[in-house]
């Protein structure tokens, strides 16, 4: 009896384990037939080869969509051609075995990627007049006094981000204005051959003294004075009424900006070869100093060690438990090792909770093509392509910025707007 009850619960295991394998199977033919009415490769000839040369056209954003065009008389929008179907009736209702238009052809597809479009275009540039930052944005303003929202926010007085705490670097002299690094090598070259004419100068003194970063005011200054010729919107400067922390200081920098006589903005610090590398650097090495100071708080026995002790402990192979303890610390620096195994981790439990994901793409930033990227570069509808292969070289934060908020628009408008996607 035992024995034919053992028998008898393998049986029932491995039943339900061919159902299980049935309803997957069962499902991703479903998903299976619905990506190949999205892109239009079902048909009655499944060997329809032309169709399925068009597969990849129809999920790249950088291709023209059809959108409804308004009558000139009557200001109406033309209506879609072929069946009007909604989302939920083609996607979970097995409208799509009805329909045999393209997906991109429908309406509701149409309205999704008209809206993308839409998005892109209405981009433009606005300087706050508080904190002098300049950013794109949608808000249609008639008004030429513009103040950003987090300036809004701010009650302080001064505000944290304005001239008064002594965050504006101010306005660059001409003398020092576009000098990049082989103009200076160009002008300081002749300027020493102006000054050899002369009585020579003797060449400045330097100190031999290592400078501390930490209680150092003006340091960037010092290293950068053609971006801070007046000493002023220094991030190392401690002397401000409201305190700013180093990320902020430097995040608010790289969106400073200037207009320039012919009305195009300039962000003298996010176009730097240099600064860009330097505060990274710096904000990192300041990070991992913190969570450093952090982990021996909370691990006095370690914090106790001498260096001799430390370099035993190297030596003979037995300091992998402290590593272990310090990369948990280390994981949150953007941009660190341990950092994107954490990540790794997130999505891995993501995908234990949520199931394997049945979609993928990846991206390409065509930052050269794109108009609407162009046209925030500040660019002639006529550029070159040197010209515009030189904007996107000198404004990499904005290039950066608009290819992340066009993916977070894609995933928006199409992931979830036309393909009503569980998660992402």
């Amino acid at each position: 009896m035992q024995n034919e009850t053992e028998e008898e619960g393998t049986n029932r295991l491995q039943k339900r384990k061919q159902d299980q394998t049935t309803e997957t199977v069962d499902e991703r033919a479903r998903i299976l037939e619905i990506l190949r009415a999205l892109f239009h490769t079902a048909s009655a000839n499944e060997n329809d080869q032309e169709s399925h040369e068009q597969l990849s056209m129809y999920v790249d954003p950088t291709v023209d969509i059809s959108v409804p065009e308004a009558d000139e008389d009557s200001e109406s929008v033309h209506e879609a051609e072929g069946p009007e179907v909604s989302r939920n009736e083609y996607l979970h209702e097995g409208g799509w075995q009805n329909v045999d238009n393209p997906l991109h052809e429908l309406e509701f597809v149409q309205n999704e990627m008209h809206s993308f479009h839409l998005d892109q275009e209405h981009l433009e540039h606005r300087q706050c007049t508080m904190c002098k930052e300049a950013w794109p944005t949608r808000q249609n303003l008639a008004s030429e006094v513009y103040i950003c929202y987090r300036c809004k926010r701010d009650k302080k007085s001064p505000k944290k981000f304005s001239a008064e705490n002594d965050m504006d670097p101010g306005i660059v002299p001409e003398q020092l204005r576009g000098l990049t690094q082989q103009r200076q090598r160009t002008e300081g070259a002749a300027i020493q051959d102006a000054v050899n004419e002369v009585d020579p100068l003797d060449w400045p003194s330097t100190e031999g003294n290592l400078v501390n970063e930490f209680k150092t005011d003006g340091l960037a200054t010092m290293a950068f004075p053609t971006l801070f010729p007046y000493g002023k919107g220094d991030p190392t400067n401690r002397a401000r009424q409201h305190g700013i922390t180093l990320t902020e200081a430097f995040k608010h920098l790289m969106k400073f900006a200037e207009r320039l006589a012919d009305g195009k903005f300039e962000w003298r610090f996010a176009s730097h070869p240099r600064f860009p590398y330097w505060a990274l650097n710096m904000k990192q090495r300041h990070q991992l100093l913190s969570q450093a100071n952090v982990y021996l708080r909370q691990h006095p026995a370690d914090a106790n060690m001498t260096m001799e002790e430390l370099k035993q402990m190297v030596n003979s192979m037995s300091a992998n438990q402290m590593v272990n303890r310090l990369q948990r610390y280390v994981s949150k620096v953007q941009g660190t090792n341990q950092y994107w195994y954490q990540r790794l981790q997130e999505l891995l439990a993501l995908i234990e909770q949520k199931g394997c994901p049945t979609f993928f793409f990846t991206f390409s930033a065509a930052d050269m093509h794109w108009p609407d990227l162009q046209r925030l570069l500040q660019n002639d509808e006529g550029a070159s392509r040197s010209e515009r292969a030189q904007a996107v070289i000198d404004n990499p934060h904005l290039t950066d910025w608009f290819f992340m908020q066009r993916l977070q628009e894609f995933v928006r408008h199409w992931l979830n707007g036309v393909l009503d996607a569980e998660w992402h």
